[in-house]
């Protein structure tokens, strides 16, 4: 069985790095994925992604349209500033 792998979209270097920390202590393979659209196949699906849209803002959200259209759809955590709410409950 492979290990659980999470995508980290968008974010500065710092959070990337901390999160990239946390998340690997745990056993979860971390990949640093662009804001583009990506496709998702057998060997290229995560088993979560975390999207930082206060870097990225909207161009990052193309990641979770593709990801919504997956088959399960992945689940993804999406940070944002204060002033981005409306980015996460869209």
């Amino acid at each position: 069985m492979r290990p659980p792998r999470i995508w980290l979209v968008g974010g500065d270097a710092e959070l990337a790095s901390r999160l990239s920390g946390v998340l690997s202590s745990h056993g979860y393979i971390i990949e640093h994925i662009s804001e583009q659209p990506v496709e998702f196949g057998r060997d290229r699906k995560p088993t979560a992604i975390v999207l930082s849209a206060v870097e990225t803002g909207m161009p990052g959200l193309d990641v979770l349209i593709s990801a919504r259209k997956a088959v399960p759809p992945i689940p993804a955590v999406v940070l944002v500033a204060p002033d981005q709410v409306r980015i996460a409950i869209d």
